[in-house]
């Protein structure tokens, strides 16, 4: 299970996540531990936790990405005076790359490098929502996921940097 499911989560080379594997795991996991047996209770206990482990990294990671992108923006910003109206500007005079959305990303012909691009748009008041499309892999338009009692939901909606009020 951890070889063929959960090691393979985290594509170093890619740098990128699949949560799709993530899912796949767990539901092999579920059918395998369904029943109990002397030979399943270590499995039982610790891989359940592994998915969440890995989900927590590549939210971390995420996170690092797009706080080192605002960065830039805000540099353009102080340069320019305004943002710009696509992250393609900020390398390499801000950035030496861009990075990609670690969720989704996926091998650009012959670069090696994901060509799923970070989510970026600059909004009516001047500012920006920039974001990753998050666990549940689907381009929710920079809205945060939320449980019932308004905690941030990691595996729902998008992971997102918001430019703060001024």
């Amino acid at each position: 299970m951890v070889v063929e499911f959960y090691i393979p989560l985290a594509d170093v080379n890619r740098g990128a996540f699949s949560p799709a594997l993530a899912r796949r795991g767990d539901a092999v996991l579920s059918a395998e531990t369904k029943t109990f047996s002397p030979f399943n209770v270590v499995e039982r206990m610790l891989l359940p936790g592994l998915d969440n482990t890995v989900k927590k990294f590549a939210c971390a990671q995420a996170s690092v990405d797009l706080a080192r992108v605002a960065i830039a923006l805000e540099r353009y910003r102080l340069a320019h005076g305004d943002f710009p109206e696509s992250l393609d500007v900020l390398a390499p005079q801000f950035m030496d790359k861009i990075p990609h959305d670690i969720i989704g990303g996926q091998p650009s012909q012959g670069s090696g490098s994901a060509s799923q691009p970070l989510h970026y748009h600059r909004t009516a008041d001047g500012q920006f929502v920039l974001y990753s499309v998050g666990w549940n892999e689907t381009d929710d338009g920079g809205v945060v996921g939320l449980t019932k009692s308004g905690a941030v939901d990691m595996n729902k909606g998008d992971w997102v940097w918001r430019y703060p009020a001024r």
